[in-house]
């Protein structure tokens, strides 16, 4: 029997996606890892048979784009650990409380891809046709064809060089901080969280930076100190900057794109940060 937080894979809409598993449809969505496909760039789901299902030995993680699933065991040492910090933080809060609160990126995900398909009925004339939206449409939110990413990295953001200062001024004052413009509206929120929240042990960042427009409000991601100062010397120098992370993760790049490519226009920034696998 499941929690009332928890739905299965077949209760979020997932079985009418082209070429489904439905040996999994019964199983529980756990909530999405911190761990992309290595194909689609798109945050994999941890999924599991069972509420008291045993971490990692049960549970998978699946592409919805692809749909390739892996096992914990499929993942690099560094990867495994990463999956490991994070169901311990799940298992502080509960399995299902996690889960529900999980949901809510999911939708938002769903809701960004333009929802899932319709039942695919092989008897479809136009069935080669019939493709799945998370893998249309991520492509282009990602920008990967304009800018690819290079093998062993993930993409997190492309970010601006005066958002990189305002998310350096948050970390220096450690406190939270706004950015305005000159008619005194509001464009960057960097939300500070201490050293001992939850949030900063979950996201292993203590700055959140969250883009502005209107009542419009977009999270650019929890990036940390060291990230952010990249991003202001890739723009300085002009050039891709290679990182090193101080206390979690394996370091990373920023790249660069002088402003007039397309792909720099199309982002409205010259540089992306990545992260390695």
């Amino acid at each position: 029997m499941k929690g009332k937080g928890l739905q299965t894979l077949e209760e979020l809409g997932l079985s009418s996606l082209v070429g489904w598993n439905n040996s999994i449809s019964d199983w529980l969505y756990i909530g999405l890892a911190d761990i992309s496909c290595n194909s689609c760039e798109i945050f994999c789901l941890a999924i599991a048979p069972t509420e008291e299902s045993l971490f990692p030995s049960e549970y998978r993680f699946i592409c919805v784009s692809c749909l390739v699933e892996k096992r914990f065991v499929d993942y690099s040492i560094s990867q495994q650990n990463s999956l490991s910090d994070k169901f311990a933080f799940i298992l502080e809060d509960g399995v299902e409380k996690y889960s529900s609160e999980s949901l809510r990126t999911f939708h938002l995900f769903s809701s960004l891809f333009g929802g899932l398909t319709k039942k695919f009925e092989k008897s479809t004339p136009d069935a080669a046709e019939v493709q799945t939206p998370f893998s249309i449409l991520a492509r282009e939110i990602r920008g990967n064809e304009d800018a690819p990413i290079p093998k062993g990295f993930r993409s997190i953001s492309w970010i601006r060089f005066y958002e990189a200062e305002a998310i350096i001024h948050a970390y220096k004052s450690k406190s939270d901080f706004e950015l305005k413009s000159d008619s005194m509206a509001v464009v960057l929120k960097c939300l500070y969280f201490p050293d001992d929240s939850d949030e900063r042990r979950k996201f292993k960042a203590n700055v959140q930076a969250i883009r502005v427009n209107n009542q419009n409000q977009r999270v650019i991601g929890w990036i940390r100190l060291e990230e952010a100062r990249a991003v202001v010397e890739a723009n300085t120098s002009r050039k891709d900057v290679d990182f090193a992370h101080l206390k979690f993760g394996n370091g990373g790049k920023v790249q660069f794109f002088p402003e007039e490519l397309e792909v720099a226009k199309k982002y409205r920034s010259t540089t992306r940060l990545l992260r390695k696998d």
